[in-house]
């Protein structure tokens, strides 16, 4: 007997020997392909910092622009191991749901508004990446 469940609908699937499994139904489109978007990824360099309560300024209204803009901050600090020619320098990593979100927030007028906080403070080398999907 085949039960047909509603998308998000949970229903017991009689398995032999195991017993029984829960799954899971949702929407599927035609050709059973997901379109699946590789996350961004903003990387930060501090090459130098000159002043470093400037930062701390900048960081009060980065850190809500970025969020608003759906960045997850993954790390922040100072390496704990380089290795081969890597220097130790302040590092920030943030994903986001794709490139173009974190593009789109590094351009925004909020982000950018921000920058300005700390014009002259720092020496940063910024990177946005596709990762891999």
């Amino acid at each position: 007997m085949l039960h047909e469940a509603a998308p998000g609908e949970f229903f017991p699937v009689p398995v032999q020997p195991v017993g029984l499994i829960y799954a899971v139904c949702d929407s599927i489109n035609n050709s059973h392909e997901e379109n699946i978007m590789a996350k961004g990824y903003w990387i930060c360099f501090y090459r130098s910092i000159s002043n470093p309560d400037k930062i701390a300024e900048y960081a009060k209204f980065a850190g809500p622009a970025i969020q608003g803009g759906g960045g997850r901050f993954l790390g922040r600090g100072n390496p704990t191991k380089t290795y081969e020619a890597g220097k130790s320098l302040r590092t920030v990593v943030i994903e986001f749901d794709s490139v173009e979100q974190a593009t789109k927030t590094f351009e925004s007028k909020a982000y950018q508004d921000a920058c300005k906080i700390m014009e002259g403070a720092a020496e940063r080398d910024i990177r946005i990446i596709e990762g891999v999907a």
